[in-house]
Formats: C-alpha cells, sequence, structure tokens
C-alpha cells in the first residue's frame, strides 16, 4: 500500500479549540452570552466635522442593558476641539449617556479614550434599540466609537 501524507501535523489546545455550547431557551432559560459584559453597539468612521447627529448604533442583540463604557479612538487627525454626545434619541433627546464633551485626548489615530458616562446612567437599565451619537463642535476628521455594558436581556 501507497505511504500517504496526511498533511501538516495538527495540535490542539484549550485556547485553540473551538467550543459550542447549544443554546436553546427550551433548556435553558439564560443562554450562553446572557448577563454578559459584552460590546453593546459600534459605529465606525464617524464624520466630527459638522455638527448634529452623526451615527446611528444600533444595540446588538439585546433588549435590555447598562451601559458601563463608552470608548472612542483611532482617529483620522486631531479632533481635539470636537464634541460629542451620545443619546438615547435623535438630536440629544432621549436618555443622555455621555454628555457632550470635548474629544481632548485624541491627537492622532493611535490614542483611545473613555468618555464619562453621566451619573446615575451607570444603574439605569436601558431599552433603546438604537443610540446617537451627536456632535456640537465639529472638527474635519472621523472616530471609532465602542458602546459596552451588560445584557440583561
Amino acid at each position: 500500500m501507497p505511504s500517504v501524507n496526511p498533511g501538516p501535523a495538527i495540535t490542539q489546545t484549550a485556547n485553540t479549540k473551538l467550543t459550542v455550547a447549544p443554546v436553546t431557551t427550551n433548556l435553558n432559560s439564560n443562554p450562553q452570552g446572557a448577563n454578559a459584559l459584552r460590546l453593546l453597539a459600534s459605529a465606525r468612521a464617524v464624520p466630527v466635522s459638522s455638527t448634529g447627529d452623526a451615527a446611528v448604533m444600533n444595540i446588538i442583540n439585546s433588549t435590555a442593558y447598562v451601559i458601563t463604557a463608552i470608548g472612542v479612538g483611532n482617529a483620522s487627525a486631531n479632533l481635539a476641539t470636537a464634541n460629542l454626545s451620545v443619546n438615547g434619541g435623535p438630536a440629544v433627546t432621549g436618555v443622555s449617556l455621555s454628555a457632550p464633551a470635548a474629544l481632548t485626548t485624541l491627537t492622532g489615530p493611535g490614542i483611545f479614550a473613555l468618555r464619562t458616562i453621566v451619573p446615575g446612567q451607570l444603574t439605569g437599565i436601558q431599552n433603546a434599540q438604537q443610540l446617537y451619537v451627536n456632535v456640537s463642535a465639529g472638527t474635519p476628521g472621523t472616530v471609532d466609537i465602542f458602546v459596552w455594558g451588560y445584557d440583561l436581556s
């Protein structure tokens, strides 16, 4: 019988092996990923050059959540004079999650900064399915925005 080369050797460790857990609400009322601290929404290349609503971020697979952190980074230019806020409704309506504030530390693409969450919203359960990024003072450029929190749904 001819010798057959099975291909390159494969090594699996606990860190490289995919583990899949079945998610069925019939058997498990608290499926994998529920009640977890995770990324709830994000927006890439949000323009901050003009004032008004700059982006709408859809909530990712959650109907009830608590925001714990909002981060901005990957600025395309020095955006230190741009002001932005994250709100539960368009045109700075709904729940204000991050008040308008300057992006003072975002002086280039290699910087990431956390925004201050409005006091009281760290414990407020939210259910809006979209978050709105509002720019109150613009400067030419773009920024990436990420929202993390606990998924309570």
